[in-house]
C-alpha cells in the first residue's frame, strides 16, 4: 500500500526472511522461505493473467458481436 509495484513483491520477502529469523532459522532457510515467497507471489500473478485472459476469450467468443 504505501510502496506500491515494488513493496507488492519486496514486502512478502523480507517479511518471510524476517518471519523465519525471529522463528530461530538460519539465514540460508530464510532467504529460501523469502525466494520461496517471490517465486509462489509470481507464479500466482501468472496464473491470474492466464486465467482472466482466457475468461476475456471465453467471452468473445460466445457473445455476438454488435457490428
Amino acid at each position: 500500500m504505501f510502496f506500491g509495484l515494488i513493496g507488492l513483491f519486496v514486502g512478502p520477502v523480507i517479511g518471510a526472511i524476517i518471519g523465519e529469523v525471529i522463528a530461530g532459522k538460519h539465514m540460508i532457510d530464510a532467504g529460501r522461505a523469502g525466494w520461496g515467497s517471490l517465486l509462489g507471489n509470481i507464479g500466482a500473478m501468472l496464473a491470474k493473467l492466464i486465467i482472466a485472459l482466457a475468461m476475456i476469450a471465453i467471452f468473445l467468443v460466445n457473445v455476438p458481436s454488435p457490428f
